[in-house]
């Protein structure tokens, strides 16, 4: 899960899109609500460099830094 997660984040920082973002948090909410472990703390830092890295993206990232527990704000 882990890896699935992390190629999907490598997708949304080359290109985010609403459509990727949707499949990152469908897998995270997938993988808490089965209790697989998939790499929380790793996956807040990944998020959070894609969130510096693409500040143009902020509106489209927003649902995912919700899901990742980041209130990052308007």
């Amino acid at each position: 899960m882990h890896r699935a997660i992390g190629r999907v984040l490598d997708a949304i920082a080359q290109e985010p899109s609403d459509e990727r973002v949707r499949r990152a948090t469908a897998l995270i909410e997938g993988a808490r609500s089965l209790n697989i472990p998939y790499g929380h703390w790793a996956t807040q830092n990944r998020f959070f460099q894609i969130w510096r890295e693409r500040r143009e993206a902020h509106d489209t990232l927003r649902p995912l830094a919700n899901t990742l527990g980041f209130n990052l704000g308007a």
